[in-house]
């Protein structure tokens, strides 16, 4: 999903991540949606990524693997935001 959440998906209301109880390993329907945003048009493939949190006061970091592209370039002036769609 790219662009705008909250301004194009009205009806997704986001929840803080203190709402979503899961114990360790376990399988949850919960969703992460993370932001980013890209300072200069290129080519940008995010393998790997290391994801720092805060939790309980404590501070932590973990690997997650992406595997995607994002090519992002420069729009044609009076162009349009783009976005591919809200969560369901």
């Amino acid at each position: 999903m790219f662009g705008n959440l909250l301004k194009n998906c009205p009806d997704f209301k986001p929840y803080p991540l203190t709402a979503a109880v899961t114990p360790p390993y376990a399988e949850t329907q919960w969703n992460i949606v993370l932001a980013i945003t890209f300072a200069k048009p290129g080519r940008y493939d995010l393998h790997r990524v290391k994801i720092f949190y805060s939790t309980n006061g404590h501070r932590g970091w973990q690997y997650q693997n992406l595997n995607t592209t994002m090519i992002i370039s420069t729009p044609r002036r009076g162009a349009k935001p783009q976005f591919t769609g809200c969560p369901p």
